[in-house]
């Protein structure tokens, strides 16, 4: 490494784009690199009913805290929640653990005192999001200098960010888990630290005690949400594909050998239906199943029982289901209300710049570019108001919704979001059933009450 002095500081040079002159170090981009999936991290004070949940909890915990930690300290009006579980995961793929709140994280411990857990910590960083700037500085304090990295909001990937915090860490005396080697020997390593990383605790909607495996990091709670491990189907049953994968490959090809619903002979799978072992739907892939209601890809329409189909549309982008009537926007713009009894198209109208679908209590709701659009139970349409970005947009540093928008999901530069929750890199599939929608990712099986 190449150093010398400048005002005090020392300029660090490295062939990733790293350069630092003074106190302050700019981050070029580099290509993004996607790495394990690992979920949002959050740290509050919890109270486990059982004793045997007790004490798995603070089995694992504990686990988690037998390795270094990391001090991590956020500024800013608003910490996007897509940053925060982007920085705590690769703090732990780099050995380390992320503890965002010490007074909190210490009452969840009995076997150890805070004075223990304060020497486990190796280093402090300090996170400054400036959204008006659209920059975020990552300080610490090495020998009494405090070093600056920052990285401008466009450039925020987990490349990056691990090349920042690996060199933060370095600055402070402690070696990371990943060096900067090859490409491969970097993912041989991260793939044996993997093994060894202790499972999530999860506690979410219901309150109950659940365990992640490889998630990667110590703790996710969530008050909106529900986790099944394995692939829930709409028939009831759970499968659990990991057993059968290596690959994001293998997941799929397990994935798509799981029937999502059973009705008689007939089977129905993600890309096709068969009945027996005759494909008599081939290649038609299936897009949801809302109460009953079956959506391909190519915009027909069916029903849970999987005996009759009919065409309704061209390739459906949003849909919902509401009051007894499939409504669908398709990929040419074309808005459709189908009366699920008597399965008849009572309205048909177009809106080339469209935006997303809502409900009220009182309707339906269209989102053009440019205004609002209400649809009563009579299917009169007004104009409500102007149109407004998605509730949810700017907490994230980028998204992008994700079609169907009843969902609530963003799509970011470090994955899929709900909320504050990062649920996986690829929603395979979603489904709603008796007022809960199920959606299956790459991670397990989310369960989202829509009446809240």
């Amino acid at each position: 490494m190449a150093t010398g002095k400048d005002r005090g500081g020392i300029a660090i040079e490295r062939s990733y784009g790293i350069r630092r002159i003074g106190t302050t170090a700019w981050l070029i981009l580099v290509p993004c690199l996607v790495l394990s999936i690992v979920p949002a991290y959050t740290q509050i004070s919890l109270e486990v009913g059982s004793s045997t949940g007790s004490a798995l909890f603070e089995l694992l915990l504990e686990r988690w805290y037998n390795l270094p930690l990391v001090q991590l300290k956020y500024y800013g009006a608003e910490i996007p929640p897509d940053l925060r579980y982007a920085v705590g995961r690769v703090l732990v793929e780099l050995g380390c653990v992320p503890l965002e709140d010490r007074e909190t994280s210490y009452k969840l411990f009995t076997n150890q005192t805070s004075d223990e857990l304060e020497r486990k910590i190796v280093a402090e960083i300090n996170v400054h999001v400036h959204r008006d700037e659209r920059l975020v500085d990552f300080r610490t304090f090495s020998c009494g200098e405090e070093i600056i990295f920052s990285i401008p909001a466009d450039h925020l990937n987990f490349e990056n960010l691990s090349l920042v915090l690996s060199e933060i860490l370095k600055r402070t005396g402690f070696e990371p888990s990943l060096s900067e080697e090859s490409a491969e020997s970097t993912e041989t390593k991260r793939a044996e630290f993997q093994k060894t990383v202790p499972d999530t605790v999860f506690v979410g909607r219901d309150g109950e005690l659940k365990i992640i495996p490889g998630y990667g990091l110590p703790l996710l709670v969530s008050r909106n949400l529900d986790y099944v491990p394995g692939m829930v189907t709409f028939s009831g049953e759970v499968y659990d594909p990991k057993l059968k994968f290596n690959t994001q490959d293998d997941l799929l090809r397990a994935l798509y050998e799981i029937p999502i619903v059973t009705s008689g002979a007939r089977q129905l799978y993600v890309d096709r239906m068969i009945e027996g072992t005759r494909t008599i739907w081939n290649n038609l892939r299936v897009l949801a199943i809302w109460d009953n209601i079956v959506l391909f890809a190519d915009g027909s329409v069916s029903d849970s029982s999987l005996s009759w189909r009919m065409k309704v549309s061209q390739t459906p982008v949003d849909f919902l289901v509401y009051d007894g009537l499939l409504t669908i926007l398709d990929v040419a713009g074309n808005f459709y209300v189908l009366d699920i009894k008597t399965r008849r198209i009572i309205y048909n109208d177009r809106f080339p710049d469209f935006k997303r679908l809502g409900r009220t209590e009182s309707g339906i709701l269209i989102e053009t570019t440019d205004r609002v659009l209400e649809f009563g139970k009579t299917l009169k349409k007004k104009v409500v108001s102007s149109f407004r970005e998605p509730s949810g947009t700017d907490r994230y540093l980028y998204s992008q919704p994700v079609y169907p928008s009843v969902t609530r999901l963003f799509r970011t530069n470090f994955g899929i979001f709900l909320e504050d929750t990062f649920i996986g890199n690829e929603v395979f599939f979603f489904f709603v059933k008796s007022n809960k929608m199920f959606l299956l990712t790459d991670v397990g099986t989310w369960v989202l009450d829509l009446q809240n």
